[in-house]
């Protein structure tokens, strides 16, 4: 499926395209959908000291996310570096494709992490050679 640029990501191109004259606006095209960022933090049963590779919420959440991973539905995803909670960029037809991830996710559900989903257009770049 492919989508024209939304105006604000329009300008944008258009401002870059103009001003350095080596960035070009193009359509964007996703394979399944729309893209979403489902962003995890620290929920009411957080435990700073869980680890993936010990049994627990986390491990299933890395388990699950690997198999979003599999299904080709994971664009990009991993924790923050700076802090607990982490970032999963989702490839999916729906928001409610996205909110069934949450949903099914085994940390999510045990208030281990609460998640945010929020709808994301890239602002993907590429330079003329």
């Amino acid at each position: 499926m492919c989508m024209d640029m939304s105006p604000s990501l329009k300008k944008s191109y258009m401002v870059h395209y103009f001003e350095s004259s080596v960035y070009k606006p193009r359509r964007i095209c996703y394979e399944w959908g729309m893209l979403y960022a489902m962003i995890y933090r620290p929920g009411p049963a957080h435990d700073p000291d869980a680890t993936a590779a010990t049994p627990g919420p986390l491990a299933d959440h890395v388990t699950l996310m690997h198999a979003v991973t599999d299904s080709g539905r994971m664009v990009m995803g991993g924790p923050f570096t700076d802090g607990p909670g982490g970032m999963s960029v989702v490839e999916v037809a729906s928001r409610a494709e996205a909110e069934a991830i949450a949903r099914d996710d085994p940390a999510v559900r045990c208030g281990f992490f609460r998640v945010e989903i929020r709808g994301w257009d890239t602002s993907d770049r590429r330079r003329e050679n």
